[in-house]
This record gives structure tokens, sequence and C-alpha cells, in this order.
């Protein structure tokens, strides 16, 4: 039985308030479905963002919110949104996410032609094609960007190629000014109905994009740079090479981009745990690597939330190999008591989360710390 019903603002911009959602009664729920529910009198539609795989509660959130609604059952859950009707026309959910998927692997497609033809070295870190290679579907909701790694010395030739296929850059800007040590740079192509945007990496996103003097606590990030393109893995999707990391280097990145992002992102945790299950890495590899570049402390919490939110297949001896410092693990168990990987920061607060963590989970000596701390006001 399907019944028809308005929703507010928190689900822009897959649904608008104008929108007319349509329900209906469905025997099993999953990831990523936007599920209706009653909360203090009001009915509510958001995004299904979490089933604990043993005890079995739920956690929604609406796509426009910052933090999620807290626990639900099964038995909270009133029925599954299918389609809406907009301006008097019906819209099918999948149909959407499929649209935008198909819109944007053509984007891609013709971008990495480009940059293969040319012979610019490149990895696709994550977006779309990553997704098709794991999961074999694409994502069940709106995405935003994929992100590329190019060396620095090729980013002018690979501005010039995404200029060429309609691709604008966006300045780079740091508490609301033009950035002068950034590590990124997005480019848009705003076509219809579906803009397409390209995060552009000199390095990899594991601490600072837009004030790069801060990842000094991090020094060793451009051998782990030089490594990631001397281990590359060449999938072929629709006729065309998309250049990726192999799974250990995948998984390793991922941890760390999680803690680039003060360990919150559910789709980034579900994306990790689908890969260490489906995909099967060695992660004593992982660990190996994690150690080799100084990495270990910014990956044990990770593998903590993992473990707690996913029952992930982590063995007690990964955690002892990895030997992380005595204040990785105090700050890791702090972080899976206080840190809820459902909600998400504002920009600012997410900055100072993000340079204390990497503070005290650096492997720098106090004194350098110290001194980065001192210059902290000139930096900025």
């Amino acid at each position: 039985m399907q019944k028809e019903s308005s929703v507010g603002y928190s689900m822009i911009p897959l649904l608008l308030p104008s929108d007319r959602i349509i329900v209906a009664k469905s025997k099993k729920y999953k990831h990523n479905d936007i599920v209706v529910f009653r909360k203090n009198g009001r009915l509510i539609a958001h995004r299904l963002i979490y089933i604990h795989p043993e005890k079995g509660y739920l956690v929604t959130k609406g796509d426009h919110n910052s933090k999620s609604d807290g626990r639900l059952t099964y038995n909270d859950i009133l029925g599954k949104v299918e389609a809406f009707r907009r301006n008097g026309e019906k819209m099918v959910i999948s149909h959407i996410y499929l649209a935008q998927s198909s819109f944007y692997f053509l984007e891609l497609r013709n971008l990495c032609k480009s940059l293969n033809k040319r012979k610019i070295p490149y990895i696709i870190l994550k977006g779309l094609p990553l997704h098709l290679y794991i999961e074999n579907n694409p994502p069940g909701r709106l995405y935003l960007d994929a992100d590329f790694l190019i060396k620095k010395n090729d980013f002018p030739n690979a501005a010039a190629v995404l200029k060429r296929q309609g691709f604008e850059p966006i300045r780079p800007k740091l508490l609301g000014r033009a950035a002068k040590n950034f590590s990124q740079v997005s480019f848009v192509k705003k076509v219809k109905p579906f803009p397409v945007i390209v995060d552009v990496h000199f390095e990899p996103a594991i601490g600072f994009t837009k004030e790069t003097s801060l990842n000094t606590l991090i020094p060793s990030i451009g051998a782990y740079t030089n490594h990631l393109f001397e281990s590359k893995l060449t999938i072929k999707l629709e006729g065309c090479s998309f250049p990726v990391l192999n799974r250990e280097n995948l998984l390793l990145y991922l941890l760390l981009h999680l803690f680039h992002h003060n360990f919150q992102g559910v789709h980034r945790l579900e994306f990790i745990n689908h890969l260490i299950r489906v995909k099967k890495p060695n992660v004593k590899v992982v660990v190996d690597t994690a150690k080799k570049y100084g990495f270990e402390n910014f990956i044990y919490p990770t593998i903590g939330i993992l473990t707690k939110y996913y029952c992930s297949p982590f063995s007690s001896e990964i955690t002892t190999k990895l030997s992380p410092s005595p204040t990785a693990k105090v700050l890791g168990a702090i972080i899976l008591k206080w840190v809820s990987p459902f909600d998400e920061d504002t920009r600012n607060i997410g900055r100072a989360k993000r340079l204390f963590f990497l503070f005290l989970l650096s492997k720098q000596p106090f004194l350098k710390k110290i001194l980065l701390l001192q210059n902290l006001q000139k930096i900025l």
C-alpha cells in the first residue's frame, strides 16, 4: 500500500519541500534506503545510514543534516520512500541514482581517456569507478565528487585537459581568503541535471589540503605519494582503463582518509568494511606499510571504530603488530566513546579537531610540534 505525504528541508537536494513522497511498506530495509518513522509526534523521512550487524539497531540521518537521529529499531519504521511527485511528475528514486551514475561515469570516462591519451600519470583515489570495482554497483545515493591524485609537476597539463573537457577550476579558499599553500584544486563541470566535480590532489588527503605547511607533522607524505604511484593497479570498465590503488594501498589510504575527516562519515566506513570483506586485502601488508611511513597512530582509532560498528575482521594480533603509541591508545579509547561516525562537524570545528588529532597522533618530536603551534597564527 502506497501513501503520499510532504517532506521538509532535511533531504535536499534529493527531495524538496514541495515534493510529495510516495511511501510503501517493506519487509526488508537496507543501507541507504530512505525510510519514514515517527519521532516527537512528527513523521520524518530520512536516509538509513547504518544497521548494526549484530545488535540490529538502526541509525538514520537527513542528507542535509549534520547530526543523525539516534537509534531506531525495525518496529519504528513505517515504510520506505520509493518515489516522489514533483510538478505533477512521478520520479523513482532508484532511477535518479542510476541516472546520476550513468551521467557521471560518461564524464569520468571521457576525462580518463584524455589523460591516458596524453600519458599523464594519475590515480583515482575515490569515486564512482572504485564503487563499480569494489561493490559492482553505483552508490545508492547522490554523491558529490571523484578524487584524482596527480603529481604537482603534471598539474598544468592535467588542468589543461580538464578545461578542454569543460571543467572550470575553483580557487581554494581557507577561512574566507584565497589559500596559498594548498594541495587540492576542485574542478566543476556545470552541466544539467547533475554537475560533475573532480578534486585534483597533489598528495593524498591525509592532513590538511588548504594549508599544507601544517603537514610538516606528517613528514613522510611525499614519500608515501611516490609509493602510491609505484604500486597502482589498472582496472577496465566499459572499455576504458582506470588507474586505482591495489587493495592493500586502497585500504590504508581509506583508513588515513577517515582520519583526515576526524573519523566521521559512515558512508566511508561502510565502503571500507565492504572492501575488507569483498576484496580481502592482506592486513599485515597494510600494517607494515603504515609503520614504514609512520602512520600507525593515525589508523589505530579507525580500526577500533570499524571493529566496534561493523565487526570488521581485524585480529588482536594485527592491533599488537601495529604497536600504536600510548597516546594513540588513550585517544583511540576516547574517540570510540565520544566521537560519533554518524555526525559531521562544521568546517571550522572540523579543522580545529583535525589539528588537535594530528598534533597528538603525529610521531614528530614534541618540540617540533610546539614550534609549529607557536607559528600557527602566522601560518594562517
